[in-house]
């Protein structure tokens, strides 16, 4: 194996004048009627909901007791596998 030296170009002064950024600051989008313009991609895979439970009104921090069983809950809420609550299981039909 040998070492290889490699030299990039150089900046001249001409070249670093054409390449000022313009500092641009974002702007909101908003609807016609003023609001914030909420359209995109929106997904519930996390299970911080998008409004806090009445249940938690007032409290800033949530307790890893309080953690565990709002997951819990999600968990229980998000789940559509209803073959056990009818009776049956679909493993031994095959």
């Amino acid at each position: 194996m040998a070492t290889i030296s490699v030299a990039g170009q150089t900046v001249t002064t001409s070249s670093k004048a054409k390449t000022t950024t313009v500092k641009k600051t974002w702007t909101q989008p908003r609807t016609p009627d003023g609001q914030p313009d909420l359209q995109g991609l929106w997904s519930n895979a996390t299970t911080t909901p998008l409004e806090r439970p009445s249940a938690f009104a007032g409290k800033q921090v949530l307790t890893d007791e309080e953690t565990a069983e709002l997951e819990k809950q999600t968990k229980e809420n998000r789940n559509t596998d209803h073959r056990q609550e009818i009776g049956t299981d679909l493993s031994k039909t095959c």
